[in-house]
């Protein structure tokens, strides 16, 4: 049996989880094992984000009064919460990608929350599919790159045709000039 102070740690705790948290997905774990649990949560944590088995009342209570309070409805039976921070999109990769493993068959995603807006399970599919964090950063710097290297290359392209006209100019120049040799020496 837990104590009052024990209980109150852990609201704590999941107050703090919820705050920080840019994704929550609400999951049912039903019929799993406690090895493949543990496989899972490591599978979360490799991704930065978290894994973890919570009680209701105490998830009911955490969310009380916060941006996802609608999410308090949800907390029945065996909940787990698969929760992101930095990239709110690692959670649904994670989860997507273990409910297409026959050892996850059974985990079922009941609802999410990305920055206290609800989501429904068809929606995690597609917030799966978006870009991570650090993908967008690479997307975003390759195209502020284009911009200046575009702009060095058409500078560079006007001194090039430059001299290219000079080249042939001076190569039609030399070419007239042999030719007029080679008649003057007939």
């Amino acid at each position: 049996m837990r104590t009052k102070q024990q209980k109150a740690e852990q609201l704590e705790a999941l107050n703090e989880l919820f705050e920080k948290a840019t994704t929550v997905i609400l999951t049912r774990y039903t019929g799993i094992s406690a090895a493949k649990l543990t496989e899972l949560r490591r599978k979360f944590t490799e991704a930065g984000a978290k894994y973890q088995v919570v009680k209701n009342t105490l998830a009911r209570r955490a969310v009380q009064g916060g941006k996802m309070e609608f999410l308090s409805e949800y907390f029945k039976g065996p909940v787990a919460l698969a929760v992101g921070f930095d990239d709110p999109s690692a959670p649904a990769k994670v989860l997507t990608k273990a409910v297409k493993d026959a050892d996850y068959k059974k985990l079922e995603a009941v609802v999410g929350a990305l920055e206290g807006t609800k989501i429904e399970p068809e929606g995690l599919e597609s917030l799966s599919k978006m870009p991570g964090k650090l993908e967008l950063r690479a997307q975003l710097l390759g195209t502020m790159n284009a911009v200046p290297s575009k702009f060095v290359r058409t500078l560079n392209e006007v001194p090039e045709g430059f001299a290219r006209l000079l080249g042939n100019v001076n190569g039609g120049f030399v070419r007239v000039l042999a030719a007029r040799k080679a008649q003057l020496e007939e």
